[in-house]
């Protein structure tokens, strides 16, 4: 019997779920991290889907996992990375920061090298220290 060939997406929550089992808790990378709350606005890049919020708050002892999953359920190889300014953040003790990300993967399965998601994440992130 042969087994079912994986598709892309299943490889690549596979690949997501190992990645994210191994990182460290928030705790052990910075211990003076009391809580990191993130406003998140998504923005539909061919406005099909009205924008909307997602409020998130991360605690010590949370895996120290920024990556948020792209919107777009179509959306292939895709997802919105904020390891770079959390780690950024948290490595200079800032307490805000704002900004805007995009989704590097691709718009749906049919259209792979052709058409970039580029769904938009707005954010708003507010470290709050033990010592401050």
């Amino acid at each position: 019997m042969r087994k079912k060939k994986k598709n892309l997406k299943q490889m690549e929550y596979e690949h997501e779920f190992m990645l994210k089992k191994y990182t460290s808790d928030i705790a052990e990378l910075c211990p003076a991290v009391n809580s990191i709350d993130c406003r998140f606005l998504f923005k539909d890049p061919d406005h099909l889907v009205p924008d909307f919020t997602r409020e998130r708050t991360f605690l010590p002892l949370e895996k120290a996992w920024f990556t948020i999953e792209c919107p777009n359920r179509e959306c292939v190889s895709g997802g919105l990375k904020l390891e770079p300014e959390m780690l950024d953040m948290l490595r200079k003790r800032e307490t805000h920061k704002e900004g805007m990300i995009l989704c590097r993967g691709w718009s749906d399965q049919e259209r792979i090298n052709q058409y970039p998601c580029h769904y938009e994440l707005h954010y708003r992130i507010s470290v709050q220290y033990k010592d401050l």
